[in-house]
């Protein structure tokens, strides 16, 4: 009897350790903030700049700030999925998600991937420049570019390439800035043989430009020479600072804006949009508008305000349009737009 006594007494005792096992794993997480924080670096140690982290098919994920670091929710429904790792130059990378919050790494290093670019012969010595794309100078509409840490990018096609021409210039018109400065990146992507929507990237360099007023013309020189003989994509992306991001999760607390999750729930097949308005449209497959909800007085009010707080950044467009598309390179996800983006190329071709 006493045996089986003491067999119960230290049964209990396992019981209570392996509970307070679990409390202590428990609260190491919230002691994380429930977050993983690390830097993706190359084989110099050196950190990347604005590389997609995230796990495609569930449209989770972030982008590295100027200095290769990046921080991720804690959350155990991804813990059975791996994170891809994916940077313009660089060998993709697969990462355990629950590996990565277990060995919370200092650093992930990244392999230099160069990008072989298919061989294109030039018959001809006399080259002349020639503008493509949208020429309209200036346009009162605006697309408005989320996400930015998710690395959302505006992509548009360049098609009907009948013969070789090189890149060496590429425009675009940006408007409606509330912070001190921007940076845009610029990216160019091959046509996806299986979808028609951009693939991989064609650029091995990060094009970068910054600006520091309202609205402004955005250009970026390719120095070397890029020659392309098929159709292919130009896309933009908005790369935010540390100290943006900060503005904009301060934006979001102070002016939190739940009421759209259920208003976004009234059509889930369609498609939202906000326009400038602050008008709710639901649209098809087809970008046309089904159905409209006007917010009440209170809830533009608490929009227009937290817009005013947060980092902005919106794209100058004419009002229709076939062949711009927004979306995610890391998950290739990509949606057109009932828009037409303000985005130019200067290139030359043979004659």
């Amino acid at each position: 009897m006493i045996k089986i006594r003491n067999m119960q007494v230290d049964f209990s005792k396992i019981k209570f350790i392996a509970l307070m096992i679990s409390v202590g794993l428990s609260a190491a997480l919230h002691a994380q903030d429930k977050k993983i924080a690390s830097q993706i670096v190359n084989e110099e140690g050196e950190g990347i700049a604005y590389v997609a982290i995230g796990i495609p098919e569930k449209h989770f994920g972030t982008n590295t700030f100027e200095d290769g670091s990046f921080s991720l929710p804690i959350e155990r429904k991804y813990m059975e999925d791996s994170l891809l790792i994916s940077a313009i130059g660089y060998e993709r990378k697969k990462v355990s998600y629950q590996v990565l919050i277990e060995s919370q790494p200092a650093k992930i290093i990244l392999k230099v991937n160069p990008i072989a670019l298919p061989a294109i012969t030039i018959r001809s010595t006399r080259l002349a420049d020639k503008r493509i794309g949208t020429k309209r100078k200036g346009s009162r509409n605006n697309f408005s570019l989320g996400s930015p840490l998710k690395g959302l990018t505006v992509a548009m096609r360049f098609g009907d390439i009948k013969k070789p021409l090189r890149i060496k210039e590429v425009s675009v018109s940006i408007g409606k800035l509330n912070m001190d400065s921007v940076q845009v990146r610029c990216r160019v992507f091959a046509v996806d043989p299986e979808t028609g929507l951009p693939g991989k990237d064609l650029l091995q360099e990060n094009l970068i430009q910054t600006s520091s007023t309202k609205r402004a013309i955005l250009r970026f020189v390719l120095e070397e020479a890029f020659w392309l003989d098929q159709d292919f994509y130009v896309g933009f992306e908005w790369v935010m600072t540390k100290q943006q991001y900060a503005q904009l999760q301060a934006a979001q607390e102070r002016y939190p804006v739940e009421f759209l999750k259920d208003i976004y729930a009234l059509y889930p097949d369609l498609k939202p949009y906000i326009n400038e308005n602050k008008r709710v449209h639901f649209r098809d497959s087809t970008n046309k508008v089904l159905q409209e909800k006007v917010l009440t007085r209170e809830q533009t009010a608490l929009l227009r305000a937290r817009d005013a707080a947060a980092p902005q950044l919106q794209f100058k467009i004419l009002m229709k349009g076939q062949h711009t598309y927004c979306g995610l390179p890391l998950t290739h996800n990509w949606e057109r737009i009932p828009h037409e983006a303000l985005i130019s190329l200067i290139v030359q071709e043979e004659p």
